[in-house]
Parts: C-alpha cells; structure tokens; sequence
C-alpha cells in the first residue's frame, strides 16, 4: 500500500494556485512582448492574445486549486482562484500607473480571468467521483458461489 500524502491547508494550496497562475501570466507576456518586439506578430493581434494569457493563467490555477483542495470545491476552488487573480493584478495596475483602465479593453482581460478561473474549477472535478474496485472472479469462485 502506498503512503497517503498529508494535505496542505487549503489557503497554502489557493497560494500555489495563485503562484502558479500569475507565474504562467508573466511568461506569457513575456513571450507576447518578445514577439511583438521582433515583429512576429502585429500590434492588432495583442489585444486577443492578451485576453487568451490572462484566462489561460487562472484556468491552470483553478485546475491545480481543485485537484489539490477538493475540501473546497470545485466552483469555490475556482473562484477563489480568479478572484485572487484579478486582485493581485488591479493592485499591480494601481501600484504601477496608479489608475485601472477597466472600460473598453481592461473589461475583456478582467471577464476572461474570471472566466478562465470558474473554468478551471469545472474542469479540474474528476469525473465519476469515488468508485469502488471490484475483483473479477474466476470460474472456479464463480462455481463454488452458488
């Protein structure tokens, strides 16, 4: 038998997520950056690209969120997840150009985080739930059973 793993607290494991989704946000704009420094890609394909990074981000926390806290549950565990999101990076906005520019693009960053957080939570549920193993029996078992 295999040794059963001692669960972190659930806000040590929504920090992980937290770390997990803002550490995949700032390597996707950096890559996003170097492509568009490079020309690669034009300045009308950042805003969509953007808006793919900052629900990706969270969409891979909310996953790790539930897989590793299903005390907190699915939706809650996603949730979470997003709602940290979208703070840690409105309180980044305003720390570094001390206003939020929510209407017009910043509205699509903002619904995509959440939605990429609640979307996580959904996908990271394991399906079926808990299932029992059941043995095959062999033809013998099977001919003393009755």
């Amino acid at each position: 038998m295999g040794k059963k793993r001692k669960a972190s607290p659930a806000w040590r494991t929504l920090l992980e997520a937290l770390g997990l989704s803002l550490g995949l946000y700032a390597v996707g704009i950096l890559l996003l950056s170097l492509l568009l420094v490079r020309g690669i890609l034009g300045e009308g394909q950042m805003l969509p690209i953007m808006t793919a990074v900052c629900g990706l981000a969270p969409l891979a926390g909310g996953i790790y969120a539930v897989r590793r806290a299903p005390e907190l549950g699915a939706f809650t565990a996603g949730a979470l997840t997003a709602l940290c999101y979208a703070g840690v990076l409105a309180i980044l906005g305003l720390g570094i150009w001390g206003k939020l520019a929510i209407p017009g693009a910043g509205l699509w960053l903002v619904l995509s985080a959440i939605i990429g957080g609640l979307l996580g939570g959904l996908m990271g549920r394991r399906k079926g739930g808990h299932r029992i193993q059941r043995r095959k029996m062999s033809f013998r078992q099977a001919a003393h059973k009755d």
